[in-house]
């Protein structure tokens, strides 16, 4: 989105865009540095798919 932005000149959306897709990066890899040190694969597996499975049935 941010490079959308930038090519379309709205340079203020795109940092906006920048700075939330940075805070987001930031959080997957604290949340998978954690998992990496507290879960076994086949358990982060399971976890992903209850996840998922509660996810589809909100919609």
């Amino acid at each position: 989105m941010a490079f959308d932005c930038v090519g379309l000149g709205d340079l203020e959306r795109a940092q906006e865009h920048a700075v939330t897709l940075r805070a987001a990066a930031d959080a997957a890899e604290v949340a998978l540095s954690q998992a990496l040190k507290d879960m076994s694969p086949e358990e982060a597996q399971a976890e992903g798919e209850r996840a998922i499975t509660a996810l589809a049935e909100d919609v």
